[in-house]
């Protein structure tokens, strides 16, 4: 999927693990609770996480394959709409089974070209469904229903909504494998978290959070899970990622801050891209201050700290956004 990929796939692999399948997990991000993004199992069961930006994954053939979203992202590679759902059927039927969330609308639109077994989850369609969502500062509760019927109040570690969707894309998997609810339950209990995704760095009279987000709809969905959790004045540091992704998203990147009281932008990491004329971090600046009051673009990252300095408040909460380098100033941000 587009979203939730490195969270939802390390999830999953902590179920198995809890099952004491010994599965072999393959993940795009650090998992906490292991220390490392890959763990080799002795166990016939691999969880992987597949990148879907050049197509590559439309060669796997899974057991199980979960779709967590899909969202119009890598088209410099896919070109149009129609092309990318096409490789997403591919790879759902492909597998012999697939979980697949059923909020997303582009899942919706493309359900009835599905040939494989399937089973949906989401808060407002699937199977599987989330209610009572009540987030806390560090973590969020909420009733699972299936078909209607009650399994009961799940508890993980995590805040947002989006989590709460990738905590049933675990769940759904775990039941696919016929793994009793007490033991998924348990595991994702249990799940402390991914490296940068809603990291907290510094929890004090200033907080810090680290986090990947580099999609417009990962960004809004991170400013609104950080605003909801702990209710502070928030900081956003954000560093585009691609001049392809900044070119083909950039009204969209111009309205989905409205959730950070200052927002403050560096240039884009090219990610070994070249540079595409007309398109920078000054352009997107001046597309995005139409919508924030307070916006600020510092072309040079390593001179954020010292502004955000003069910047901060007690009780402000500093999110550093980006898939990019801008991870190298997240330490001087927590010593401020």
């Amino acid at each position: 999927g587009a979203h939730g990929k490195t969270t939802s796939t390390g999830l999953i692999g902590c179920v198995l693990e809890k099952m004491g399948l010994d599965p072999t997990i393959i993940n795009g991000g650090i998992v906490l609770s292991f220390g490392s993004n890959t763990r080799l199992g002795n166990g016939r069961h691999i969880v992987c996480e597949l990148d879907e930006s050049d197509g590559s994954f439309s060669f796997v053939h899974s057991k199980i394959a979960v779709v967590t979203n899909i969202d119009r992202e890598h088209m410099d590679y896919f070109k149009t709409m129609k092309r990318m759902l096409n490789e997403y059927l591919v790879f759902i039927n492909q597998a012999e089974m697939a979980i697949l969330c059923g909020d997303d609308k582009y899942i919706r639109k493309i359900l009835p070209s599905i040939k494989v077994k399937y089973t949906t989850y989401g808060t407002r369609h699937g199977i599987l469904r989330a209610r009572n969502i009540v987030q806390n500062k560090n973590c969020t509760y909420f009733d699972v229903l299936k078909n209607g019927n009650s399994i009961g109040r799940w508890k993980i570690n995590l805040i947002g909504r989006h989590n709460v969707l990738n905590a049933l894309s675990a769940i759904s998997v775990g039941e696919a494998l016929s793994i009793d609810y007490d033991v998924i339950k348990l595991a994702l209990g249990e799940f402390s978290g991914t490296e940068r995704r809603l990291e907290v760095k510094r929890d004090d009279d200033i907080m810090v959070i680290s986090d990947y987000g580099h999609h417009p709809t990962e960004i809004k969905k991170t400013l609104k899970a950080v605003k909801r959790a702990w209710k502070r004045p928030v900081i956003a540091i954000f560093q585009p990622h691609r001049y392809t992704r900044t070119k083909d998203l950039l009204d969209r990147f111009a309205k989905c801050f409205g959730d950070s009281d200052t927002l403050i932008l560096t240039e884009i990491y090219s990610a070994s891209e070249k540079p595409i004329p007309g398109i920078s971090g000054k352009i997107l600046y001046d597309e995005i201050k139409k919508n924030h009051k307070d916006c600020h673009f510092i072309p040079d990252f390593y001179k954020i700290p010292e502004f955000v300095k003069r910047k901060v408040k007690k009780e402000s909460c500093l999110l550093v956004l980006g898939a990019g380098d801008i991870i190298n100033i997240v330490d001087d941000i927590v010593s401020l």
